[in-house]
């Protein structure tokens, strides 16, 4: 399994083309120190050059992973999808990744996840 871990997002510059405006951060990576530079906008997480760990953007999709995994085992189901629907209701993931992750870690495939969250609604999720 590949280490995750939470991107420590440094300095913010933004960049004048003249054509286009646009932000980029420094990102190390907590495990190995290794330094990127990239945009600000455009991704949830990068793989680290110096430790091929998963550098996500915050926490959300390791919680929402952690969730997956310990279905059966120490959750209910719905408890994994309570905290990925409240995350998604956050804006702070997509139903996509969500999908991603849930068949990553707990082999839900993507039309399972969209009754799940059908079932949510009509629960009163919101």
């Amino acid at each position: 399994m590949t280490k995750q871990h939470t991107a420590q997002i440094g300095r913010k510059r933004l960049i004048d083309t003249g054509s286009e405006r646009y932000y980029i951060v420094d990102v190390t990576c907590p495990a190995c120190n290794e330094l990127h530079i990239v945009g600000l906008s455009g991704w949830s997480a990068i793989v680290c050059s110096g430790c091929s760990a998963e550098l996500h953007k915050d926490g959300t999709e390791i919680e929402i992973a952690a969730a997956f995994r310990a279905l059966g085992v120490s959750q209910s189901k719905w408890s994994a999808y309570a905290v990925a629907f409240n995350a998604m209701k956050q804006r702070r993931v997509s139903l996509k990744d969500i999908q991603r992750i849930a068949l990553r870690e707990a082999g839900i495939k993507p039309g399972v996840v969209d009754g799940r969250r059908g079932d949510w609604l009509a629960m009163g999720g919101e």
